[in-house]
C-alpha cells in the first residue's frame, strides 16, 4: 500500500493512475498537521504531490508537518513541492525565481534506480517557480537548463525529490513510477 501525500495537487488522478497501473494500491492523505502522527510502517512508500503553495511565504509549519522525512525508513518520492519541502527538512533554504510551465529535458548526472531506462531525451513537465539546493544528506542525480536540482537521493535511503511531474510526463513519467514502485516492493 503506497500512501499518497496530497498537498492540493490538480494532477491526483494522475499520480493514482501511475500507482494502480503497477498493481499496487493507494491511500490518500491530506496534507495537516497529522503527518507526524501516521504510522507509516503499515506502508511501503510515500508519495508527496505537488501544491500550489508557495514555501517561501511558509511560516515553517509545513516543513514542520515533514519532519517525518527524517525517520522515515521506506522509499518515498516528493514531487516538486514535496522535493522542496524535503529539501527544507533537511536545511536547504527555498529560492524564488520565475515560473517555469513546460516540458524540458533533464541532464542526469548520476545514473541510480530511478532514472533506469531515462534517456537524454526525455522530456519532464514543469511547472514551478520556487527552487533549492542539495541537502548534504543528499546527492544530485540530475539537472536542466532551469533547474539545478531537478532530481536528488538521500546517500543511505531510497528517499528522492523530483522538482518536474512525472505523472504527467508521458512515457517518461511512467518509467520514473515504475522504478519508484519496483522499490516498494523490496
Amino acid at each position: 500500500m503506497i500512501c499518497v501525500i496530497d498537498c492540493g495537487t490538480t494532477w491526483l488522478d494522475d499520480i493514482l493512475e501511475n500507482i494502480s497501473r503497477n498493481d499496487c494500491q493507494s491511500e490518500v492523505v491530506r496534507m495537516g498537521g497529522h503527518l507526524n502522527e501516521i504510522d507509516f510502517s503499515q506502508y511501503s512508500g510515500v508519495v508527496i504531490t505537488g501544491a500550489s503553495i508557495l514555501l517561501a511565504e511558509d511560516d515553517g509549519t509545513h516543513v514542520k508537518n515533514f519532519e517525518f522525512l527524517k525517520n522515515i525508513k521506506i522509499p518515498v518520492l516528493g514531487i516538486c513541492f514535496g522535493h522542496q519541502v524535503m529539501g527544507m527538512v533537511y536545511g536547504v533554504e527555498i529560492e524564488s525565481g520565475e515560473m517555469i510551465d513546460k516540458m524540458e529535458t533533464i541532464n542526469i548526472k548520476k545514473s541510480d534506480g530511478l532514472l533506469e531506462g531515462v534517456t537524454g531525451k526525455s522530456f519532464f513537465q514543469k511547472a514551478h517557480s520556487e527552487f533549492i539546493t542539495v541537502p548534504n544528506e543528499f546527492d544530485l542525480l540530475a539537472m536542466s537548463d532551469s533547474c539545478s536540482n531537478e532530481v536528488m537521493k538521500y546517500k543511505t535511503k531510497d528517499i528522492y525529490g523530483v522538482q518536474f511531474h512525472p505523472e504527467v510526463s508521458g512515457e517518461a513519467g511512467k518509467i520514473i513510477f515504475d522504478n519508484f514502485l519496483k522499490m516498494t516492493k523490496r
